[in-house]
C-alpha cells in the first residue's frame, strides 16, 4: 500500500470520527438535562377527630380471679345473716356459689396527628374515654351452718362498679395507609382518678334475701348494701389505689368512606378487653 492510499485512509477515519462527535456529544447533552422523576407526597389530612362505641369485658381472664370475687361476696353475706340471727350463734361450715359476669359500655373522642398527612402510617393522638368496669356475682346461693343445727339458707347477688374518665396518649400505626381498606396497630397508655367516696360512680353492693332456721323455728333474713370504695377501704384495712393505669394494645380496621370519612373496628386489650367501633373525620 502506497503513501497515498495510507493519507487517504487516516483522512477518512478523521472525516468520519469528526462528523460522529457532534451527534455524541448532543446524545449526552440530552440525558444530562433529563429531569428527575418526582413522587410528590399527599401531605393534607394531617388531623383526624373521632367518635367511638364499645363494650369493655373480663370474660377471657375472669376465671383467673372469680374464686376469689366469690369468697369476698359470700363473706359479706354470711356476716350479715348471722347479724340477723334471733339467738346467739356460732358459725360452722359454709357453702356458697355464685355466676361472675362482667361488662359495661365505653364510649370516648379522639383528636390524630398524622405528621405526614395521608402518605404517611404514623400518628400519635389524645383521647378521653368514660368506661363502666362492672363485675357482677349472679344468680347466688349462701347458706351458713351453726352450733347447734341452726342454719340459714339465702339467694344473693352482688356487684362491684368503677366508671373512671381515662386520658391517654396512643401511638397508631397503619399497614398500608394508601389503601382504601387497612388494617393498624395501635398501643397507648392512660390514667384515671376514682372518686373513693361517691358511691353513684364506684361502688360494691349486694342483696340477699333467705330464711335462718333453728330446728321448727324460722325466721326470714334479708338486706342490701351498697359501700363506697373509701368504706371497703377502711373495713377491709387495705389499701386502694385511687389512680388506676392504663394500658392499651390493640388491632383494627380503618376503611375510608370518603376522603375525608373514615370507619374503624378495633380489639383491644384495655384493662380488659375492648371490642368498639368508630367515625372519623379528616382534614
Amino acid at each position: 500500500m502506497n503513501s497515498n492510499k495510507i493519507k487517504a485512509f487516516f483522512v477518512g477515519l478523521l472525516v468520519l470520527g469528526l462528523s460522529v462527535f457532534p451527534c455524541l456529544y448532543a446524545q449526552e447533552t440530552e440525558e444530562q438535562t433529563e429531569l428527575p422523576e418526582v413522587v410528590i407526597k399527599d401531605t393534607t389530612g394531617k388531623f383526624e377527630v373521632g367518635v367511638y362505641y364499645g363494650r369493655w369485658t373480663l370474660s377471657p381472664i375472669i376465671s383467673s380471679f372469680e374464686q376469689d370475687i366469690v369468697e369476698a361476696l359470700g363473706e359479706e353475706i354470711r356476716d350479715a345473716i348471722t347479724a340477723q340471727a334471733p339467738v346467739p350463734v356460732v358459725p360452722t361450715t359454709y357453702e356458697e356459689t355464685f355466676n361472675i359476669s362482667s361488662g359495661g359500655p365505653n364510649y370516648g373522642i379522639e383528636v390524630r396527628f398524622y405528621p405526614q398527612g395521608r402518605s404517611g402510617s404514623f400518628s400519635f393522638g389524645f383521647s378521653l374515654d368514660k368506661v363502666t368496669m362492672r363485675v357482677a356475682a349472679d344468680e347466688g346461693y349462701v347458706r351458713q351452718d351453726y352450733l347447734g343445727g341452726a342454719y340459714a339458707e339465702a339467694e344473693g347477688t352482688g356487684e362491684i362498679v368503677f366508671k373512671p374518665l381515662f386520658t391517654t396518649l396512643s401511638f397508631r400505626w397503619d399497614f398500608m395507609p394508601a389503601w382504601r381498606v387497612t388494617p393498624y396497630y395501635v398501643m397507648g397508655l392512660g390514667v384515671a382518678a376514682l372518686d373513693m367516696e361517691n358511691v353513684d360512680k364506684n361502688y360494691a353492693s349486694y342483696e340477699y334475701d333467705g330464711e335462718f332456721r333453728w330446728t321448727s323455728f324460722t325466721q326470714q333474713v334479708s338486706g342490701a348494701e351498697t359501700k363506697s370504695l373509701q368504706q371497703l377501704e377502711e373495713e377491709g384495712d387495705t389499701n386502694i389505689p385511687n389512680i388506676i393505669p392504663l394500658l392499651w394494645l390493640g388491632l383494627g380496621i380503618r376503611a375510608n368512606i370518603t376522603p375525608n370519612l373514615v370507619i374503624k373496628g378495633e380489639a383491644n386489650f384495655w384493662d380488659g378487653f375492648v371490642l368498639r367501633l368508630g367515625i372519623a373525620g379528616r382534614f
